[in-house]
């Protein structure tokens, strides 16, 4: 999956989602939701903005509107409970404030908060809406008065700009140089450079490389060009270069690629190393 701004299309009124995964793993996204991160068992990475965590079971990480975030479990038997809301929904409690960290190790009832939220939006009884909007902000009530905060300060330019970049990859097929990436962000190359590393867990060499690929795998399956058209048209230089980052990030020769392959299902563990053989991230509930 390529960074990406992901839209949610809520199925009730309340602007809530609830869920649960085994295992996850994405690549740097943002929305403009919320997003509530509690661990019930295992242990996961999470890259929120320019914060990087370790949590255990019990504790939580909260995410931002407009924040572009990640995360790696270390294990297959991690599980993780996700709340994905409207910023609505809270912005009376909040009252102008934002937590000082995205990290939240107090324990909260965040757990029970999630198991009332997913039965009411799962039974959908009478009222079920202002049920889970209102334990929501109950919880938020707890936290704000627990947790550090300090007061909401406007979106720095070089943020917003980096979303508007990873648009512009996506929408031209990575058709765009370190150079030009530099110009669009104002920012000198070393600093553009730490800058895009730190906010995506990659190079930018290496999320070209990755965008390529994945609109390779689409195009592939599409059945309509040829492998060497393929390759030049995602911007690889030669047949040979490409034929070795596809193996690279997918396991698989462009020939021999499964119908149903899904980048999605795959994850790269660091800038430097990729598991083909990952299993995917499963939504258990």
């Amino acid at each position: 999956m390529k960074a990406k701004r992901e839209i949610w299309n809520y199925h009730n009124k309340s602007g809530v989602w609830a869920g649960k995964y085994r295992n996850s793993h994405n690549l740097p996204h943002w929305h403009t939701d919320c997003e509530l991160l509690y661990v019930n068992s295992g242990t996961i990475d999470i890259f929120c903005g320019d914060v990087a965590m370790t949590l255990k079971q019990g504790q939580a990480c909260f995410v931002e509107p407009e924040t572009i975030h990640y995360m790696h479990a270390r294990s297959t038997d991690t599980v993780l409970s996700v709340i994905i809301f409207s910023y609505g929904i809270i912005e009376g409690v909040m009252g102008g404030k934002v937590l000082s960290s995205p990290r939240i190790d107090r324990d909260h009832g965040i757990g029970s908060v999630y198991n009332l939220v997913k039965a009411e939006l799962v039974g959908r009884q009478i009222c079920f809406e202002q049920m889970v909007c209102d334990a929501i902000r109950d919880l938020f009530i707890r936290i704000v008065r627990s947790e550090p905060t300090s007061d909401r300060k406007k979106e720095t330019s070089t943020s917003g700009q980096l979303r508007k970049l990873l648009d512009k990859i996506n929408d031209e097929y990575a058709d765009i140089t370190f150079d030009e990436a530099c110009r669009f962000m104002a920012l000198e190359p070393a600093y553009f450079s730490r800058y895009f590393r730190r906010n995506t867990g990659m190079s930018f060499s290496r999320y070209l490389t990755f965008t390529k690929v994945d609109n390779a795998v689409r195009l592939l399956q599409k059945g309509e060009l040829s492998v060497t058209e393929i390759a030049l048209f995602c911007g690889f230089d030669s047949i040979r270069t490409f034929n070795r980052n596809f193996k690279e990030l997918t396991g698989y020769t462009p020939t021999d690629l499964p119908k149903n392959f899904d980048m999605t299902e795959y994850f790269v563990h660091s800038d430097d190393t990729f598991d083909p053989t990952g299993k995917e991230t499963a939504l258990i509930e």
